[in-house]
């Protein structure tokens, strides 16, 4: 029901598991009958459901964007 409600284009697997695991539960889930329980299906696409690429490195890339966030954003927080 949440992929109904905020209507996202794709799903996507990710963390701190190897990318062979994202993906196997991404083609685990990705299967005909995902987001089919309501009439919706008919009116809405159903999601993709895709493994992420960025594996243990999740986690650094995320670090790594908090100066670009602050340097971007902070006026706005103080203001």
């Amino acid at each position: 029901y949440a992929a109904r409600l905020i209507d996202p284009e794709a799903i996507i697997i990710g963390g701190r598991l190897p990318n062979a695991v994202h993906h196997a539960l991404a083609v685990e889930i990705d299967r005909p009958d995902f987001c089919t329980e309501t009439e919706l299906e008919e009116k809405m696409p159903r999601p993709r459901v895709l493994g992420s690429m960025l594996g243990a490195r999740a986690g650094v890339i995320g670090a790594a964007a908090l100066p670009i966030y602050a340097a971007l954003f902070a006026e706005q927080e103080t203001g």
